[in-house]
């Protein structure tokens, strides 16, 4: 075989070249050749060579050209692990989160471990109960104690599990504080009535209990405060129309409604008043008599009667006129000058007495009557009563005389008047509250001996104003006692409006978080030897919810000899004699603790076992709970009955992934844990543990500049945010952190698809971009939406030949077509499948 037949000549430098890498790049070319690259550049360079440009064959059997064969193996494996090794030494770039571990070390920044979830534990303990003796039984008051005790300290790590659903492992979880628990403090209850003064020219009467004895039509008096004098004394008087009783519901008491017509009915509202019955009620003597125009003439007019003398003489001869009959005499009849002082006519003016139809032993001096007639009435006092014999109007009978003090009795007359009379006294009612349990202030029902001290959280339960569903809400209390009844004053509004009647207050309430505490001997301390570490056999770590730079805080806690280390960041300008330590975790989440040199940090003390750790362990999203979820006391001092969670458990955040590191690492390089441009807000926010996004912007409020920080986190996590940036801000610099809002839109475009493609393909593939282009990791907050987007978008998707925008809008607004939809700086706009509607072109329409 000859150099020709080989194919063995020298065709130019070998094709082996360092790739060219453009900034931006998600992975880097590092590898300068692969196997067939190095293989047929070593081959090339056989002909280089006067000696071995005689091997004239490239079979891969012969000997030179398998080993050829075999180093170029050997540098396609060397040049791929380097490439993998040149792309890990790249956050951007690398793969492995051990990678982004130790890279984010080479610039101070360890990725977060993770955080546990947050929640708060109601407490329900027993109620006090004493030791009754027996019957006959004399036991000294000292023995008879109570059961329970009336109040219990609930420490700092009292511990609650939760119940396992499916597939998943009970969680613990431990109080952060101490509190003081008392069994009166487990359901509190707000005033579920109000008082309301009833006052003179009210139309509707909230009355006590049931039982009132009214109907209707029965007058109702109201009488002012005793401080004038009986004349001058303000009154009003209604008609009962309806009565509804309303029996007992919870604590609202039994009571009754009542509907009056007032019989003064241009009275307005006025001063407060008593209300009282009138139980009698009476027809004035000569309401029945007969009309006086129905009277008979001799009764009414008067008559002719024959003249009464003397005997008459003896006849008198005819035509003797002196012996004529006496005349007729006219008697006038007895009622002939009572035209207008009958039954019907008012009576005279200046009177102050009346006589009722009977006797009625009920009423008494100094008690009010009401005269009603017609429309009209009026209230007098009762100055005097007699009983006598009545005889008028052809009518006679016993009677009850009242002498009246007050104005216009002539207003009425006896037919048409009645007396209502024997007032008896109604206690009113308080009426029901109807307005829902809401804002920041809540006033607690009855006499509360003691109440929580400030700073406390209490749990707010009870239904819901319109879903009529339980729900929760937990606050601080920011002051306790206002007046003669307890008020709460909330640092926050109450999210939820509340039906007073159903609320109850549990102020038997600790803060608690994820994770089972454990103590462990980490090993003895030898003071000869420098920078001892010893590690946890327990994990992961838990770090609990703090307001840091991170988000978190250790639980670690160690203790030398008894005496307490602190943690800190670095050893590195630590003082000699300073106690503490360093922590480092590794990519499988075990926990290296670290300790000093003695130039550097002090070193450990000589000792046997002395070193001892105190830590809990759990982290991570699966302590995120519903509410109810905690139900098991694993921690139950005397008297501690129950446990709940009235809110879910949230903001656990998982150990920091790859891609979280990527965007949080640089940040602390940026900011340094301080705060000063819009910028560094972003940055700081960004890398504090359960921020996802976050924007700053610059605002004007009309008196100073603030900056408005937007976030999406949960209202704990925003809160302790807010804290940390204040700690690292400029102090004349105001923030306000903020939730973001997001803001729906819909879009309606016609897809015209290749005739090579099947259309609902096409269309559902054109569905899924435009829902990832506007997906939530893929926008800012304030990002507006162009149209010209959205057809890009579409237009991007294999097999579509071309779009048209028939709508582009906000999703609670009609259907219509623009060029932009803006944003405001807390609103976030996304896309959603169900907004996205899609037609396809016919062959015309394109």
């Amino acid at each position: 075989m000859n150099g020709t037949d080989c194919g063995c000549e020298d065709t130019g430098p070998a094709p082996v070249q360092a790739p060219a890498n453009p900034p931006g790049l998600d992975a880097l070319a590092y590898r300068i050749g692969t196997h067939s690259a190095f293989k047929a550049a070593m081959l090339e360079r056989l002909g280089g060579d006067a000696v071995l440009r005689r091997l004239a064959t490239r079979d891969d059997g012969d000997p030179v050209v398998a080993l050829i064969d075999a180093c170029a193996s050997m540098l396609d494996v060397l040049t791929f692990y380097q490439e993998r090794i040149a792309n890990e030494g790249f956050l951007r770039t690398a793969t492995e989160r051990m990678s982004a571990l130790e890279l984010a070390r080479a610039i101070g920044y360890e990725l977060r471990p993770g955080v546990s979830a947050g929640t708060a534990l109601a407490f329900t303990l027993t109620e006090p109960e004493r030791v009754t003796p027996p019957p006959g039984v004399d036991v000294p008051a000292a023995l008879l104690a109570v059961t329970t005790p009336p109040s219990v300290r609930i420490a700092v790590g009292t511990r609650a599990q939760s119940i396992p659903g499916q597939d998943e492992l009970p969680r613990t979880f431990e109080t952060d504080e101490e509190i003081e628990a008392r069994p009166e403090w487990n359901a509190l209850r707000v005033p579920t009535t109000q008082p309301v003064p009833l006052v003179l020219g009210s139309t509707t009467w909230y009355l006590e209990g049931t039982a009132t004895r009214l109907t209707t039509g029965d007058v109702l008096l109201l009488l002012a405060d005793e401080t004038d004098t009986p004349e001058k004394r303000a009154w009003d008087a209604g008609r009962v129309v309806t009565l509804r009783t309303v029996e007992r519901d919870g604590s609202v008491p039994a009571h009754t409604v009542v509907t009056a017509d007032s019989l003064r009915p241009t009275l307005p509202p006025t001063r407060p008043a008593q209300a009282y019955a009138l139980r009698t009620r009476a027809a004035v003597f000569g309401h029945n008599a007969v009309p006086w125009e129905t009277l008979p003439v001799a009764l009414r007019v008067g008559e002719w009667v024959p003249n009464s003398g003397p005997p008459p003489a003896p006849p008198v001869p005819p035509g003797d006129d002196e012996a004529a009959p006496p005349a007729p005499t006219w008697v006038t009849g007895p009622y002939a000058d009572r035209r207008h002082s009958w039954a019907d006519a008012p009576f005279p003016t200046g009177t102050t007495e009346i006589l009722l139809d009977r006797t009625y032993p009920g009423i008494v001096p100094g008690s009010w009557v009401v005269l009603a007639a017609e429309g009209r009435a009026q209230a007098y006092t009762v100055e005097d009563v007699y009983e006598e014999t009545a005889a008028d109007f052809l009518l006679q009978a016993q009677v009850t005389k009242l002498v009246l003090t007050g104005p216009g009795i002539q207003q009425f007359s006896p037919r048409t008047t009645t007396v209502h009379a024997q007032p008896e006294p109604l206690p009113t009612a308080e009426h029901p509250l109807t307005t829902p349990l809401s804002g920041d202030s809540i006033t607690l029902a009855g006499q509360v001996a003691q109440l929580p001290s400030p700073g406390r959280l209490v749990a707010v339960r009870g239904r819901h104003a319109d879903t009529a569903e339980e729900v929760a809400e937990v606050r601080r209390i920011s002051r306790t006692i206002t007046g003669p009844l307890a008020s709460l004053e909330l640092t926050e509004a109450l999210t939820h409006a509340y039906v007073p009647d159903s609320v109850r207050i549990n102020a038997n309430v600790a803060p608690a978080t994820d994770g089972e505490s454990r103590t462990e001997v980490l090993g003895s301390g030898d003071g000869s030897v420098p920078f001892p570490t010893f590690t946890l056999l327990g994990r992961p770590l838990t770090h609990v919810p703090a307001a840091t730079a991170s988000g978190g805080r250790s639980t670690l806690r160690i203790r030398v000899d008894g005496v307490r280390w602190d943690e800190v960041a670095t050893l590195r300008g630590q003082p000699p004699e300073a106690r503490v330590f360093t922590t480092r975790i590794d990519d499988d989440g075990v926990v290296t603790v670290r300790f000093g040199d003695g130039r550097t940090g002090a070193r450990l003390p000589t000792g046997r076992d002395n070193v001892v750790a105190d830590y809990r362990v759990g982290t991570g999203r699966a302590g995120d709970l519903d509410a109810g979820r905690i139900s098991l006391l694993l921690s139950r001092p005397l008297g501690l009955q129950d446990v709940i969670n009235p809110v879910p458990a949230t903001g656990a955040e998982d150990p920091e992934r790859l891609d979280q590191a990527r965007r949080s690492a640089p940040a602390t390089v940026l900011t340094l844990d301080r705060i000063v441009s819009l910028r560094d807000h972003e940055d700081f926010a960004r890398s504090f543990s359960g921020v996802g996004k976050a924007k700053a912007s610059a605002q004007w409020d009309g008196e100073r500049q603030f900056v408005r920080l937007v976030v999406d986190a949960a209202p704990p996590a925003r809160a302790r945010l807010a804290a940390a940036v204040d700690a690292a801000r400029h102090a004349d610099h105001q923030v306000r952190v903020d939730s973001y809002a997001p803001r729906p839109f819909s879009v309606k475009l016609q897809i015209g698809t290749a005739a090579d493609r099947m259309p609902d393909d096409v269309l559902t593939a054109v569905t899924r971009a435009l829902v990832e282009a506007f997906a939530f990791d893929r926008r800012d907050f304030g990002q507006p939406v162009a149209a010209s987007e959205v057809l890009a978008a579409a237009q991007g998707v294999p097999g579509v030949r071309g779009a048209v925008l028939r709508a582009l809008h906000f999703t609670e607004d009609p259907p219509g077509p623009a060029d932009v939809l803006t944003a405001g700086p807390a609103h976030l706009l996304t896309l959603v499948e169900a907004d996205v509607h899609l037609t396809d072109l016919t062959e015309h329409e394109r």
